[in-house]
């Protein structure tokens, strides 16, 4: 799956969880919605928009964008990005 082509499909900022939700539609298998964040976090290809409001909030609720650069950067080194379906979201 080209990376690039999801983040077409969702606005320049956008919460975890509706990325998540475009991997669903697009491999028509859910995810589990704690390994899916650890899963794409541990990329490092996502830039945290802004603070949350709450220093509590949980990584699904916050504003991230894809860092397109850094991606391009990181495929140059041999980066192969893959997030496999895990187990059913509960």
């Amino acid at each position: 799956l080209y990376v690039p082509i999801i983040f077409e499909l969702l606005p320049t900022q956008f919460r975890l969880d509706q990325l998540q939700n475009v991997f669903e539609i697009i491999l028509e298998r859910p995810f589990d919605s704690r390994s899916f964040n650890k899963k794409i976090l541990a990329t490092e290809i996502l830039t945290q928009v802004a603070a949350p409001v709450d220093d509590n909030s949980k990584p699904s609720q916050r504003l991230f964008q894809f860092d397109e650069a850094k991606y391009q950067r990181m495929q140059e080194e041999g980066f192969q990005f893959e997030i496999k379906p895990g187990s059913p979201k509960k």
